[in-house]
């Protein structure tokens, strides 16, 4: 008889600590909840305010006078509709943050952390230029 073993690609409990160690923006796993929860809170508000900037980018296109081109229009109306990335993106990252509140993991911690920090970039960078092109 012959010993067949599963071939494993990943141990899972190796990766985590991986992440742990190694990874600088986890300090302890200790201050893990104080973090996710004010990114819970975080992405919440700004999914918020993504819906309340681009109804004021829509109010916009929507003033314009009816003998104004529409390829002025939909270009408002396209900026407003970009904001519909970051909004899903923050309300992604509210629920893996109350997914990670309810069962603590590492992976989810980083996969969550690092979506915020890319999000409030990206969104940072979205409300510059969408401010300073069509508000």
């Amino acid at each position: 008889a012959t010993n067949i073993r599963p071939l494993r690609f990943w141990n899972v409990a190796k990766l985590q600590l991986i992440f742990i160690q190694n990874w600088p923006l986890i300090a302890t796993m200790e201050n893990a909840k104080d973090v996710m929860v004010g990114v819970l809170g975080a992405s919440g508000a700004f999914a918020g305010l993504l819906l309340v900037f681009s109804g004021f980018i829509f109010a916009q296109a929507a003033s314009f006078p009816s003998e104004i081109d529409n390829k002025v229009t939909k270009k408002y109306i396209k900026a407003g509709r970009l904001a519909i990335y970051p909004f899903l993106g923050f309300l992604a990252t509210t629920l893996l943050s109350l997914i990670w509140l309810l069962h603590p993991a590492p992976s989810i911690y980083f996969i969550c952390v690092s979506l915020f920090i890319a999000l409030v970039v990206g969104t940072g960078i979205y409300g510059t230029v969408m401010s300073y092109r069509y508000l």
